[in-house]
């Protein structure tokens, strides 16, 4: 891959796209006295990227995020302590100084009570934003976390900073995987609950898709709302909100009933 290219005042930067697990996707981004202007795919190293040195739509919308007079640069604390639907938080900014002092007490009294209470669990819990992310991108932040002690993670990743979306935390707790995709490129036949993979799979999602879709797969698309991936599905089914386990329960004893090598399913089977 090309390094800088320089122009005068004009730059154009080899990068990486890690907007989300999508990524990373290379580009480059044009830089114009120290003002990026605009970002581009990056060509130059088309044949070892498998999504052929591309990058989706969302991050052309980095240098927008990035400039936004509206981001948060620093920390917040909530003011109001009442919590509920029609509570105001009252967020305000504060200073790196005061942020790490508040956290800094707050971990001061809990090592001087123990790190673990009375049932033998860590007294500190920690979830993170980047279910996905590599611990070399997350700083000294790992390393505290080694030095302190136990702390409880159980709570899983993928909320936050990285990535808003709670199929990540959610996942988690339910079975303990950051995101569940389907193996398109081998598979002829895809029932995909809810996950709008067309528009969240990043240029390698949506290219594998096509390609999928070329060689004849069916992909039948199963949710409430009419998403990108239900529109240029084979099939869509429209199906009511929280019923997606009823759906597969009854998908399951259809299949195993039909299947002439096994026993029929029934509930008790599906129980134990």
């Amino acid at each position: 891959m090309k390094d800088d290219v320089n122009d005068g005042n004009k730059q154009s930067v080899p990068l990486y796209c890690y907007q989300c697990v999508a990524g990373p996707d290379l580009m480059r981004v044009e830089v114009e006295d120290g003002v990026a202007k605009r970002i581009v795919s990056n060509f130059d190293i088309a044949e070892e990227h498998p999504g052929g040195g591309r990058v989706c739509v969302k991050a052309y919308g980095l240098i927008q995020k990035t400039y936004n007079p509206h981001r948060i640069r620093q920390p917040m604390k909530r003011t109001n302590p009442n919590k509920g639907r029609n509570e105001d938080p009252r967020f305000v900014p504060i200073s790196w100084r005061e942020a790490f002092h508040i956290v800094g007490e707050k971990l001061r009294e809990i090592r001087e009570r123990g790190l673990v209470n009375e049932e033998g669990m860590p007294r500190v819990a920690s979830t993170t934003g980047g279910g996905g992310t590599p611990v070399q991108y997350m700083g000294s932040f790992p390393a505290f976390m080694a030095a302190w002690g136990p702390i409880d993670q159980s709570y899983g990743a993928g909320q936050g900073v990285k990535c808003y979306h709670s199929e990540h935390l959610y996942g988690e707790l339910w079975h303990r995987a950051f995101t569940v995709s389907p193996d398109t490129p081998r598979v002829n036949y895809i029932i995909n609950c809810g996950n709008n993979v067309e528009s969240t799979g990043g240029v390698i999602g949506v290219w594998r898709g096509a390609d999928a879709r070329a060689r004849g797969v069916k992909r039948v698309q199963v949710e409430p709302h009419l998403s990108v991936t239900g529109a240029v599905s084979a099939e869509w089914v429209p199906i009511k909100p929280k019923t997606d386990a009823a759906f597969y329960t009854r998908y399951y004893i259809e299949c195993s009933s039909n299947n002439p090598s096994g026993p029929p399913a029934t509930y008790h089977t599906l129980k134990r």
